[in-house]
């Protein structure tokens, strides 16, 4: 699987999840809107803060948004571990926004569910990807994926350990599908206009279905 059929499956994910975000989240969070921000404003820090300042595969002192990997043959070090280090995170808060919602109701647990699956597996891939492209060892690429998995199962169970929050687990996952959705998929996603009209698709897909009570 090319890193063309890769971005696409991810864009057709991230039209989907801005319908889900709309139509079936909102409405379960009921007040909880405060904790929306707080998931927002969560991933905003790790993600500006945290997962740039990572170095675990070398020394080097370009730093670069993991966004912008895509436009990287070769890219350096440090660039690497915020770009793997940026999966981790949104693949553990993923987990908590997939499990949330799955305790709110099957129904809807399912849905997210199926919209994550659509960039869960790109970043997983990609993570390898990366890290072999910063010239590490096919063992660190191992690594790298099984971090990526890990955090996606630690993010899973991890509500159900707090279980009589999951009002409070399922607003605070609700702004962790915003800022994911809207500051990270989306501007890959839009970047022309196949990829405008890919995503449109994947949210007609998602409408589509909701109008006609398929899901």
């Amino acid at each position: 699987m090319n890193e063309l059929t890769l971005r696409h499956i991810m864009t057709f994910g991230a039209g989907y999840l801005v319908s889900l975000i709309f139509l079936d989240v909102f409405p379960e969070i009921g007040g909880g809107y405060p904790w929306v921000l707080l998931g927002v404003m969560t991933v905003f820090i790790f993600d500006r803060f945290v997962t740039p300042a990572l170095d675990f595969l070398g020394n080097d002192e370009e730093h670069c948004s993991h966004h912008h990997h895509h436009d990287h043959v070769m890219i350096k070090t440090t660039a690497a571990c915020s770009t793997i280090g940026c999966f981790i995170l949104c693949t553990f808060f993923d987990g908590i926004a997939i499990k949330s919602a799955y305790q709110t109701s099957s129904m809807l647990g399912n849905k997210v569910l199926l919209g994550q699956i659509f960039h869960l597996v790109p970043e997983g891939l990609l993570a390898f990807g990366v890290t072999l492209a910063a010239g590490a060892k096919k063992k660190n690429a191992l690594i790298s994926l099984s971090a990526v998995i890990g955090a996606f199962v630690l993010g899973f169970f991890g509500p159900t350990i707090v279980q009589s929050w999951q009002p409070v687990t399922l607003a605070f996952s609700a702004g962790i599908l915003i800022y994911i959705t809207f500051s990270q998929l989306l501007p890959i996603s839009t970047g022309g206009k196949k990829g405008a009209l890919i995503t449109l698709a994947g949210s007609a897909t998602f409408y589509a279905l909701y109008f006609f009570k398929v899901i």
